[in-house]
């Protein structure tokens, strides 16, 4: 094994980058305040009628807020068409009435609620109703009357979460010289704390598409923070109270699966658990009440967490679980309540403490051997949900989430048609609890998190493999200071799991710390270990604003016994991580680009023995031409180091350097047709690649329908893809067990094809379809030499024999020698998928909604090496096909 030190890139580079990040610049100190004129809000007694036309008398008793300021392209200067914004209010609605003149025709299309484009006019208002500069709730039109509602959160001004989905009416109307958003806006959907008089922050923005304007009521420089404090005050309110709403929202839903009838090869009659059609009706409620004007409570029973849009299709080769979207509404709105970590970006941990798709995930259950059929529920059932959130009265942020997913029976039959059941997933309870409160207008945070599992598993076989309980707590705390433009944010949370003796040695073998390393001196694997504990801490310091120059560096520590996966998503612990990157950026107007900035950054990471396992060094340069394209481009060096996830338990190996460099690009949003793509490559000192490239092309040749497509392709060249591992008392210098290994050329093709139609802006339709082919060539076995190196001893070339015996390859490690002989299958493969689906969805009546759902899968494989796209597709397409067809229709009740 080479010396240690003689991985470590020179210390000096990191102290470099570090000092000069740490210096601070001679910029003008940030304002903090609001950066807009206040806006009066008048009461009216009036009945309003909603119809776009700003003609009742009320409108005429506000004084409208005119002084916007543009952000994109001429930042500072006044807004280029005029603009009148006015707000008045009543006991029971906050009525906005936006009047926008426009010399040049209006630019506009439908789209279905929520959806985000660049190529219409839009107008937004959103509103920090606690005035505490860490949430905003915001509200969008277009001239169209598409309808867009997302929640801010963490005092950022971009962003926010679409899956808030507040009642609320818009209308509008076009004229050639103007166009007009009149919006209605029920106080009871909107949390505030109530009091005699309200003063709320407030922020109105105007996109002009065909200008890409973009101008800001309550304008801030892009060199100051662009955080919620620096929203203009909303005054004038008094006497308004949100109330005790009481909503619920009643659901049903019927289902036809259909697919052709399963013969298994091992068996001689058909799948008895499914025919060709299945059939399902269900029927539940969500309940939302609010306990207090800032508190409300959600409840479900019965919840249909069917996912609208099926999962995309991967072929993964990695010790390592893939990370999937949440799509499920319960779960993703008000999702960001729930982020952990103090403000962290660069610098922070990559553990996940909630990821919700653990609540009515797949089963934990592993079909046996001698199984030729079985029926495994594809989730565990939700049998209730609830949600807490809202703000308590001493100003603490608060969110909880509980969930109880059944217990669920597996089935199977064998090959002589005996049945038999066990239990596939126990009962189990779910709870998340998080509250956050901010100081100084959202200048600085502290917050706290704690999540709980337990699996009531008792004697079941399960609790083999499940762990019976885990607890997970944390704080997290973020602090502003010379102007709010520097930041430090940190966290700290501990982990505690506990199970029987074989469920917790699982996850000390899992593949995130891998405590069986026979090399690992700072590592030991305990049998008879009943818990399992460790902790996640994490510190940054981030500059966050100035004219020119930005940067942040931090640590991370994750210790070896840090396990959040059974509510939350972690691929990594036992690690020391350290960032620093700086950054330099231009934002004004040139002669050629509209804006453009460049970064260096600086990556280190050890495992808690020190031994160094990450180091590179990476840049970028990006960049807006004046003809609104704009360009990314990247470079990386990756320097040798030690991998101690390669063997998989096994010793440490080495990781050779390497090169990454690639960029993407996109074209004019503004035009109806666009085009965006991405390059990467990625190789080593010993041969490794890979190259993933793709493309995506939206034409919107009308109003009312667009279509997008994106192919992409990748192919990676390994010489050693992980396939196992052998005893073997003779293999000494590999601690008595033989590592193998095998060259991979791996292809992967597929194409993302969406196309959407928008009748109205409450009636959409929308077609999804993915094509996927992959293919996997295993070229050769070798293994390991020695620990601490990337060296192989290739079988049948450099020691013994290999020989292939159908489908699988005989090796004997060293001919005549006393090494044990053994069998290992040959791993070529050809996958074919297609997913796809198609939803038309209509909002029949204000929170009311219908689907019609089709959803289409077809998949095959083969012992093929190599990926030919014709032979590939028309395989698939004829391979046998599922479809499923449902109709699923709710009903929402405002008592």
């Amino acid at each position: 094994m080479p010396p240690k030190t003689e991985l470590l890139a020179p210390p000096a580079r990191w102290l470099v980058l570090a000092a000069a990040l740490l210096i601070p610049g001679h910029e003008a100190r940030a304002q903090q305040g609001p950066s807009g004129p206040p806006v009066v809000a008048v009461r009216t007694t009036q009945t309003m009628t909603l119809d776009g036309v700003l003609d009742e008398p009320a409108w005429a008793t506000a004084t409208p807020a005119t002084a916007f300021r543009q952000v994109e392209p001429d930042e500072g200067a006044p807004v280029s068409e005029r603009s009148e914004a006015r707000i008045l209010y009543d006991d029971d609605y906050l009525y906005v009435g936006l009047f926008y003149h426009d010399r040049s025709p209006v630019t506009m299309h439908l789209a279905r609620r929520d959806a985000v484009f660049f190529d219409s006019d839009k107008t937004t208002i959103a509103f920090d109703t606690y005035r505490d500069g860490l949430t905003a709730y915001r509200f969008h039109a277009n001239p169209a009357g598409v309808r867009r509602d997302t929640r801010l959160s963490g005092g950022q001004m971009t962003g926010g979460d679409p899956t808030w989905d507040p009642v609320w009416d818009l209308a509008t109307t076009v004229t050639d010289s103007s166009w007009v958003a009149e919006m209605r806006i029920p106080f009871s959907q909107i949390p505030f704390a109530e009091g005699p008089e309200q003063v709320w922050g407030v922020q109105i923005e105007r996109f002009i598409a065909r200008r890409q304007e973009d101008s800001w009521l309550a304008f801030v420089a892009k060199s100051e923070p662009q955080t919620l404090s620096r929203y203009s005050e909303l005054r004038g309110l008094s006497g308004v109270r949100r109330g005790r709403g009481f909503e619920i929202l009643p659901y049903a839903t019927t289902r036809a699966d259909y697919a052709p009838l399963e013969q298994s090869g091992s068996a001689a009659f058909t799948n008895p658990f499914r025919g060709r059609a299945n059939y399902l009706f269900d029927a539940g409620m969500d309940v939302k009440y609010r306990l207090a004007s800032n508190l409300t409570f959600d409840a479900t029973v019965n919840p249909d967490f069917g996912q609208v849009e099926v999962d995309p299709a991967v072929v993964n080769l990695t010790a390592f679980e893939t990370r999937f979207a949440e799509n499920r509404p319960f779960f993703v709105a008000g999702s960001e309540v729930f982020q952990f970590g103090g403000g962290l970006r660069e610098g922070g941990s990559g553990a996940q403490l909630l990821y919700s798709r653990r609540i009515g995930g797949p089963l934990a259950w592993r079909s046996p051997s001698s199984a030729a059929y079985s029926d495994v529920p594809e989730e565990a059932t939700i049998l209730e949900a609830a949600k807490l959130t809202g703000r308590t009265s001493g100003g603490w942020n608060v969110g909880i989430v509980e969930a109880v997913t059944a217990r669920e029976t597996a089935r199977w039959v064998d090959a002589t048609g005996a049945r038999f059941e066990s239990r596939g997933s126990p009962l189990t309870s779910y709870l998340v609890g998080r509250t956050q409160k901010t100081f100084r207008q959202g200048g600085s945070s502290i917050g706290a998190i704690a999540t709980a599992v337990g699996r009531r598993v008792g004697d079941l076989p399960l609790g083999d493999q499940l762990r019976s309980s885990a607890y997970v707590g944390g704080l997290d705390f973020s602090h502003q200071f010379i102007g709010r433009k520097w930041v430090v944010a940190g966290f700290a949370a501990g982990s505690h799991i506990a199970g029987r003796a074989s469920a917790i040695t699982e996850a000390q073998r899992s593949s995130a710390r891998y405590f069986h390393r026979p090399d690992a001196d700072h590592l030991e694997l305990d049998p008879n270990a009943t818990s399992l504990a460790g902790y996640n801490a994490s510190l940054e310091l981030r500059k966050q604003a100035g004219i020119h120059w930005r940067g942040n560096t931090g640590v991370t520590l994750t210790s070896p016994g840090y396990e959040v996966n059974d509510l939350g998503f972690q691929r990594d612990a036992d690690r020391i991580a350290a960032v620093a990157q700086l950054r330099y950026q231009v934002t004004t107007l040139g002669p050629v680009l509209r804006s453009w900035s460049t970064s260096v950054q600086l990556d280190r990471s050890w495992n808690y023995g020190w031994e160094p396992v990450g180091s590179s060094l990476s840049g970028n340069v990006q960049a807006q031409h004046l003809n609104f394209w704009s360009i990314w481009l990247n470079a990386a060096r990756d320097f040798a180091a030690f991998n101690d996830r390669l063997t998989r338990g096994g010793p440490l190996a080495r990781m050779p350097a390497g090169w990454r460099a690639g960029g993407n690009f996109s074209s004019d949003r503004r035009k109806p047709w666009t085009l965006g793509g991405f390059a990467q490559w990625t190789w080593n000192e010993v041969g490794g690649s890979l190259v993933d490239m793709g493309t995506t092309i939206t034409f919107r040749p009308s109003p009312i329908w667009a279509l997008e497509v994106g192919p992409r392709f990748s192919r990676e060249r390994s010489d050693a893809q992980y396939v196992g591992s052998v005893a073997d008392a003779a293999a000494t210098s590999t601690f008595g067990r033989r590592y193998l290994f095998s060259g991979l050329d791996q292809s992967t093709a597929f194409l993302n094809t969406r196309l959407n139609f928008t009748f109205t802006p409450e009636m959409s339709l929308e077609l999804y379809g993915q094509p996927f082919v992959a293919s996997a060539d295993f070229d050769g076995i070798r293994e390991l030499r020695a620990p601490g190196t990337f060296a192989f001893l290739r079988y049948g070339q450099d020691a013994g024999t290999v020989q292939r015996v159908g489908n699988q390859l005989s090796v004997d490690p060293d001919g005549a020698g006393p090494a044990r002989a053994f069998s290992i299958a040959e791993g070529d493969f050809n996958r074919r998928s297609l997913k796809g689906n198609a939803v038309l969805r209509w909002e029949w009546r204000a929170g009311s909604t219908l689907f019609l759902v089709w959803q289409h899968q077809r998949a095959g494989s083969e012992d093929l090496n190599d990926l030919r796209l014709g032979r590939d597709l028309d395989r698939l397409f004829a391979s046998p096909s599922r479809n499923v067809f449902a109709i699923k229709a709710s009903y929402w009740l405002s008592p």
